[in-house]
């Protein structure tokens, strides 16, 4: 085992990466991967990484979409993965909604909505998985509405904008490519 002085100074040296790091994708993944033999994949430290990685997807993707760039398959995979990977972690250690999880939410949603609708229309998922999928997927995208409206009234009109849109979206796919193949 390592002394505590050791590791502490480990962690300072990350925090301070981490730090600088912020706004560069490649540099926070870099990061990250350095950082996989040091220290355990869900330790805070890495989690934290992991949401700066998601949060800087966001930005990435949000600029791509306002130049009609569309988001490669990878990026999606990606980004879906790393918010499940944070939400795995921080529902077992703060169960409940709390802002950053509704956060991570937030950022998961489209995502997953096009990797749904991509597996879906590819047959890379069978009907009754995306089914299941898109039904947790929908209350995922309630509980960001539902948590921006009570505790984040007035602080960020644009994500509760995009949430609603997007909590149509997912509807109405499931409602019109889903159930319709299971009926």
């Amino acid at each position: 085992t390592m002394p505590r002085e050791k590791v502490k100074v480990l962690e300072d040296k990350l925090t301070r990466k981490i730090r600088n790091s912020a706004g560069d994708l490649k540099l926070l993944e870099a990061l990250f991967v350095e950082n996989l033999n040091l220290f355990h994949t869900n330790h805070h430290l890495l989690v934290n990484t992991k949401v700066q990685i998601i949060l800087e997807f966001g930005k990435l993707m949000e600029a791509q979409a306002q130049v009609g760039k569309s988001w490669s398959l990878k990026q999606v995979k990606r980004k879906v993965d790393l918010c499940c990977q944070v939400l795995d972690v921080m529902n077992r250690i703060e169960p409940g909604l709390s802002d950053i999880k509704s956060l991570v939410m937030y950022e998961m949603s489209a995502p997953k909505l096009m990797l749904l609708q991509y597996n879906l229309g590819t047959g890379k998922q069978e009907l009754m998985e995306v089914k299941q999928e898109m039904e947790n997927l929908i209350v995922t995208i309630k509980n960001v509405c539902n948590n921006h409206e009570v505790f984040e009234e007035g602080k960020d009109e644009k994500i509760i904008t995009t949430a609603k849109a997007l909590l149509k979206d997912a509807k109405d796919f499931y409602n019109e490519a889903v159930l319709s193949r299971t009926a």
